[in-house]
């Protein structure tokens, strides 16, 4: 047999004792949850720099220094909102005009251009549809609405499955 007149075979047909002894291994297949309860007993040694730095952060933490770390975290938060407010208030001509040309001319433009595109493609997937006489804003509208509706329903889905009693 040479390739342009060689037939493909089943794997049972080409050598049917190996077939019948890969079938049998089926047997052998591991139970539900098996990997996991395997890898639950694998320890991997983490890093030498991992190791120290929980060890100084438990020290930190358990030697009743939380609240010198919990300032320390709270008073680096003043110091970027200080910092964020500081340039707010030093370029604020150039961030209102950057957002009132983005809010005129930015979101509009790449709105109608998101669903035109849309619109476009959507004609090019199912031309025979219904929906193709859509314009651009209705299928924007039409997303939109979906959203709001699963947002919708995953809250109503949340309010009907939670457990009495928790909350």
């Amino acid at each position: 047999m040479n390739e342009e007149n060689e037939t493909t075979l089943s794997p049972a047909a080409e050598d049917p004792v190996l077939h019948r002894h890969l079938v049998a291994l089926a047997a052998f297949t591991p139970a539900t949850l098996f990997e996991e309860r395997v890898l639950a007993g694998v320890w991997m040694p983490e890093p030498e720099w991992v190791r120290n730095l929980r060890i100084v952060g438990k020290e930190w933490t358990d030697t009743g220094r939380i609240w010198l770390v919990l300032g320390a975290l709270a008073l680096g938060s003043l110091v970027v909102a200080a910092a964020g407010a500081g340039l707010v208030a030093a370029f604020s001509s150039e961030i209102a005009a950057g957002m009132a040309w983005l809010f005129e001319h930015g979101l509009p433009n790449a709105l109608a251009a998101t669903t035109d595109e849309l619109a476009v493609r959507w004609q090019q997937v199912a031309p025979d549809s219904a929906f193709v006489q859509f314009t651009g804003v209705q299928v924007a509208s039409v997303a939109a609405m979906s959203v709001v509706l699963l947002a919708a329903c995953t809250w109503g889905l949340r309010k009907t499955m939670r457990p009495e009693g928790v909350r």
